[in-house]
């Protein structure tokens, strides 16, 4: 409870603010969670209050750091990128994205890793500043399915703002005994599709021919 009351804290002070929620699942599983907000309102909140609560978030009460905190730079954005790495077995119990679903359903075995959770996304009503939070997954390993907005390569994305948070469940598989291998076009790929292209081009120029010929 303290931990949220202080994010709310720190959104608040960072109006305007968008989060990222970058997940990893290689031989451990890495998370990394970015709160930002233009360099313009960031410079006009109380940065000493920031900083403060910012050094509190990432300590839990076990006296340890759990989130590595660093500094978020990218273009006009500015904010605080929390990192942390766990194994397989930690990752349903201490992750962060858990507390923004009321059921949040995650399975790991020697072959699968399986994640879903209920529909609604309840974490705009702990940090109400946030505008839209952004959830990309990728992993080493195959992604077997999906309910992602977009993919790109091995990476998969779910945009959740305060138009679609109320249906925006999260759904994924992966099979940890596949490694992914990205799609790549090959030169040969290139040349025989360019010697099929040919010949259809002269198939066609030949029947084209022969119905001249014919007539």
């Amino acid at each position: 409870m303290k931990k949220i009351i202080l994010l709310i804290i720190l959104v608040l002070l960072l109006t305007g603010c968008k989060a990222t929620y970058n997940i990893s699942f290689d031989k451990d599983i890495n998370e990394s969670i970015k709160i930002y907000t233009s360099n313009t309102n960031i410079e006009t909140a109380n940065k000493e209050t920031v900083n403060k609560v910012s050094e509190e978030l990432y300590n839990f009460e076990y006296g340890y750091e759990y989130y590595k905190k660093e500094k978020y730079y990218e273009g006009n954005n500015t904010g605080y990128n929390y990192t942390h790495k766990f194994d397989y077995e930690d990752y349903n119990m201490y992750t962060e994205l858990q507390k923004c679903y009321d059921d949040f359903n995650y399975s790991n075995d020697d072959n699968t890793v399986s994640l879903s959770t209920s529909e609604l996304f309840t974490c705009f009503d702990y940090y109400p500043e946030i505008e839209e939070v952004t959830i990309n997954m990728t992993s080493q390993y195959n992604i077997t399915s999906s309910n992602a907005d977009k993919v790109d390569g091995n990476t998969y994305t779910w945009i959740i703002n305060k138009d679609n948070y109320q249906n925006k469940p999260l759904e994924i598989k992966i099979n940890k005994k596949q490694e992914y291998k990205e799609k790549k076009i090959t030169s040969k790929m290139i040349i025989t599709f360019g010697i099929f292209l040919i010949l259809v081009l002269y198939l066609l120029l030949s029947i084209k021919k022969n119905k001249k010929g014919n007539q």
